[in-house]
This record gives structure tokens, sequence and C-alpha cells, in this order.
């Protein structure tokens, strides 16, 4: 099972991973690739993600709450019997693999046969094994 940018945002409940792995066959791997904060932040917020950006945006959303650090995913997932062999690494520089990922889904997406006509985050990337 695989999720890119996207268990970040409701894989935070304790309970979550339990869950997920019911749905795994014995022997199963699970793989996530995430945005990753290099430390935590606590509840300060510093000023630069809070200010408009040169589009006039503010990078930190609420969404960005559940950004956490290799550390806490790491305590959350070894903390559950549901899994074994939880791994850890921080792909450095992986905006540039996430940039290749998205021009080649949007080029498959809007290619001639398909009718249809600014990622700098840090990743991090989990994987386990069912524990069955």
């Amino acid at each position: 099972m695989v999720s890119i940018d996207a268990y970040q945002y409701f894989g935070t409940d304790v309970l979550y991973l339990g869950y997920l792995s019911r749905f795994l066959k014995p022997g199963g791997m699970l793989g996530i690739v995430m945005p990753a904060l290099m430390q935590e932040m606590g509840d300060v917020i510093p000023d630069h993600l809070t200010r408009p950006q040169a589009n006039g945006k503010v990078f930190w959303e609420d969404g960005c709450r559940s950004f956490k650090t290799a550390d806490w995913w790491h305590k959350l997932w070894a903390g559950d019997s549901s899994v074994t062999d939880v791994r850890m690494e921080i792909l450095r520089d992986c905006w540039r693999w996430m940039l290749i990922f998205c021009v080649k889904v949007i080029s498959a997406f809007f290619s001639p046969k398909s009718g249809c006509g600014s990622l700098s985050r840090n990743i991090e990337k989990k994987t386990s094994r069912d524990n069955s």
C-alpha cells in the first residue's frame, strides 16, 4: 500500500495505523511519502511561514499543523503493535523527485490521448511490515 503526500492529513490519529494495517495482507508493506518538518516548531509558527509569499498567499495554513518530524512519526508507528520493522528516512532534495513525479502525472493527464486539453518541502518516507 502506498500513500504520496496525503497520509499526514488523516494518519496523525493514534488509532489510524492499526485500522489501516488491517487492509494489508500478512507480510504486506505500507510505504508513505509526505512533507516533514526537520524540527518541532511548538506553538509558535515562524514569521516567514505566516507572511504572504510572492504569490500573495501565506504558506502556513491550518492543514500544515499535520506536518510532523520523522521522530514524531517513528514514535507513533513504533508504538503500534500492528506493524513491525518501522523505518523512517529523510529524503534530501526530494523536491526534485516530486517535481519529476508531478510533471509525469500532469503530462499523462493532459496528453492528447487523455482528451484533456514549487514543491520544495522536505519529505519523509515511512515503511513498515504487517505484524501477522
